[in-house]
């Protein structure tokens, strides 16, 4: 349980030439309002057009108090490094975060309104959770919510051998959450060399750890469709995919099975019902199944 008298979020946002998008995303977390602190970590890895003025600009403004918050405090760091892509200023930020519960969003996603204090909410109350996720979410170009998913469960071992993403669900990235001692087993020097399946190689990690990743049902963030994003070069995304996943057996293929027929076909009530890594506001309350 997160016994502090003040809990720290830190988020990470690596950047680069995401002018037409990254106000929102950078608004989407100093507006977070609750009962916690914020640790917002942007690194720029050599942004031509205007996202560096942009981050320079609520850097200054947070730092000298001239921006309204709704939190504890928000300290907004902006490091400016030229890397070799954006799971290597990850690992830059992940190795710099000091907070309790740590996330990283993308410079053209953004978060929900109140899902810091929902996150922080359940840390707080449940210890045993230590990797949390909320409902998927998909955005189109504008910002607008044009789908969405109740996933069923998200299985460690399932996790490991790579078919959440493939036959199942995949784990949206930027709905995750987990606590900062997860950080501890990471491999940075791998990470930091992977260009599209950064996030998968994050999952595969925690899951080797053998921690269950909880699903919240509530809306934390989405994930915006566009033309000209990393995720359309599908083929490469799972080629370094294939590379980290774990080697599979029989008895998963048909496990598998079993599972995609209850994620097709079962409604969202069922799916609620039979999931026990679930947590549901019910009475008041976030309730853990």
């Amino acid at each position: 349980m997160l016994r502090k008298e003040v809990v720290k979020i830190s988020i990470i946002t690596s950047v680069k030439n995401s002018g037409k998008y990254i106000t929102e995303t950078i608004e989407s977390v100093i507006n977070q309002r609750g009962d916690f602190e914020i640790e917002y970590l942007i690194i720029d890895g050599g942004s031509e057009d205007n996202t560096l003025k942009i981050c320079k600009e609520y850097e200054l403004q947070i730092g000298k108090l001239n921006r309204k918050i709704f939190c504890n405090s928000i300290q907004l760091t902006v490091i400016l490094e030229t890397d070799n892509g954006m799971y290597e200023a990850l690992a830059k930020g992940l190795q710099l975060a000091t907070g309790d519960i740590i996330s990283y969003i993308n410079g053209d996603d953004f978060y929900l309104p109140n899902a810091f204090s929902c996150v922080v909410d359940i840390f707080s109350k449940y210890d045993k959770i230590y990797w949390l996720t909320g409902l998927p979410l998909r955005y189109n170009e504008q910002g607008h919510i044009i789908n969405f998913q109740v996933p069923w469960l998200y299985n460690s071992d399932l996790i490991l051998k790579g078919f959440y993403g493939k036959q199942l669900p995949f784990i949206q990235q930027e709905s995750v959450f987990w606590r900062n001692e997860l950080n501890k087993d990471l491999d940075f020097d791998k990470l930091e060399n992977y260009k599209m399946a950064g996030d998968y190689f994050l999952w595969h990690s925690f899951a080797k750890q053998q921690m269950q990743l909880y699903l919240v049902d509530s809306f934390l963030s989405g994930n915006r469709l566009r033309k000209g994003q990393l995720s359309e070069n599908k083929e490469g995304y799972y080629k370094e995919f294939d590379i980290i996943k774990s080697k599979a057996n029989l008895i998963d293929f048909i496990r598998v099975s079993i599972y995609w027929i209850i994620e097709k076909f079962a409604g969202k009530p069922l799916k609620r019902r039979l999931s026990k890594s679930r947590v549901s506001f019910k009475k008041g309350n976030w309730i853990l199944k």
